[in-house]
């Protein structure tokens, strides 16, 4: 059959569509796997505390702690297993990613990783990357705070924002 307009736009379509599909699964796969990398620095870290603070400061700092807690291997493994699904890469947020929590990861090799969360624009950040949308994982993270004695009190942090 000779190729008419009509049939070489259907086949640049389906090119289109199925580029597009290729994309959105490449895409869906970096979507989970920032997951991952949560789940893999709680699992696999020689030591795990978490720190809940009032204030973090425009620098980047925290200040007034509130509460501090070493995580035994069993809950360092629980909080792992809230971080799955996928995660937005980021999207708009109506505060200035100002992260209230702390989990400070040390790992076999001596490194440490700071993971950040901020329940309020429901963000989070390892080290000082790009934060990420968390919400997908909120429910757990809170339920699993509280069990390990820090429930999330939005009405005791300090926004600058």
């Amino acid at each position: 059959m000779p190729a008419t307009p009509r049939r070489l736009l259907l086949g640049a379509g389906a090119a289109i569509a199925l580029c597009l599909a290729i994309a959105s699964l490449l895409l869906l796969r970096s979507f989970y796997e920032k997951g991952a990398s949560y789940r893999d620095l709680l699992r696999d870290a020689d030591s795990v505390t978490i720190s809940e603070y009032r204030v973090r400061t425009g620098d980047g700092t925290y200040q007034d702690l509130l509460v501090r807690k070493t995580l035994d291997r069993a809950q360092a493994q629980a909080l792992s297993r809230c971080f799955s699904g996928m995660s937005l890469l980021t999207r708009a947020s109506y505060c200035h990613f100002e992260p209230h929590h702390e989990i400070i990861c040390t790992m076999p090799d001596g490194s440490i990783h700071h993971i950040h969360l901020c329940f309020k624009c429901q963000q989070a950040a390892i080290d000082s990357g790009t934060p990420i949308d968390m919400s997908p994982w909120v429910p757990a993270l809170s339920h699993e705070l509280a069990a390990l004695g820090l429930p999330v009190k939005l009405d005791e942090y300090q926004f600058h924002k």
